[in-house]
């Protein structure tokens, strides 16, 4: 009787602690890429195996003509509606998704679905409430929403690059701090606290590239389930985008650290 008193009196202690936990860990599993090209291609798909470029079931992604979701292949449905670059890419090349796919077959991640919404050559500004840009981001997040049925407050993880293009455009860092805090914070108030996940840039070809990199990190620090990923090294297909392997080693590094703070299963 004593032993059994003693059990119950842990299990109404430990009980809080228990529901903290369960609380603060939520498995997401709708991916959404977006900001500038990298989010969307400039690694060849020349580069990838035939097995790599096969129609992938455990990866669904959504179509962005028909905002309908298919099985992934890359080359064929991965990079629909992406601006800024020429229209050959749309089979040519691809970003992160062939490094989720290798995620999901290692059994690092189960199988997930993919929303892709970045824009080329982009800047922050571009992205602004009523733009095209935004428009088109809800529009692809929302379906994908909707088909999912998804209810909870943080609907997706979002894995976000941007700041080469207004460092080519001489973009004051405030300016573009404020601003990228500013987008955040309205992706947040339409879907609840997702997730945010940024690889550092950390190419010395970008100029004031340092200063981008610092804001990313301030960014990180200043707002909640935003974090940072390291990329120095990365190889890259040219100044300004990384390559199969680069964009593969940043999917690694995403996906890891979305698993180590409990967002993924």
């Amino acid at each position: 009787m004593k032993k059994q008193l003693i059990l119950i009196i842990i299990i109404i202690i430990m009980t809080p602690f228990f529901l903290i936990q369960r609380k603060s860990t939520e498995n997401i599993n709708l991916i959404v890429f977006s900001g500038e090209s990298n989010s969307g291609g400039r690694a060849l798909n020349s580069d990838l195996t035939s097995f790599e470029k096969s129609a992938k079931p455990n990866l669904k992604i959504l179509n962005n003509q028909t905002l309908l979701f298919e099985d992934l292949q890359i080359g064929v449905n991965n990079l629909i509606d992406h601006a800024g670059m020429p229209a050959y890419i749309t089979t040519t090349e691809h970003s992160w998704e062939s490094g989720l796919v290798k995620k999901i077959e290692d059994s690092t991640i189960t199988n997930k679905w993919l929303v892709k919404t970045g824009q080329g050559a982009s800047t922050i500004a571009q992205w602004n409430d009523g733009g095209t840009y935004w428009t088109k981001f809800q529009q692809r997040v929302d379906a994908a929403v909707s088909i999912l049925n998804i209810t909870t407050d943080k609907k997706f993880v979002l894995f976000y690059t941007q700041g080469i293009n207004d460092a080519l455009a001489g973009t004051d860092i405030t300016t573009w701090k404020t601003a990228t805090k500013a987008h955040f914070a309205k992706i947040r108030a339409k879907y609840g606290n997702v997730p945010i996940f940024i690889p550092l840039i950390r190419m010395n070809t970008v100029p004031n590239v340092a200063n981008y990199d610092n804001a990313i990190i301030e960014i990180c620090s200043e707002i909640s389930d935003c974090y940072y990923v390291e990329t120095s090294g990365f190889p890259q297909q040219d100044n300004y985008h990384w390559n199969y392997i680069g964009q593969k080693n940043i999917t690694e590094l995403l996906v890891n650290k979305a698993k180590e703070k409990g967002f993924f299963d």
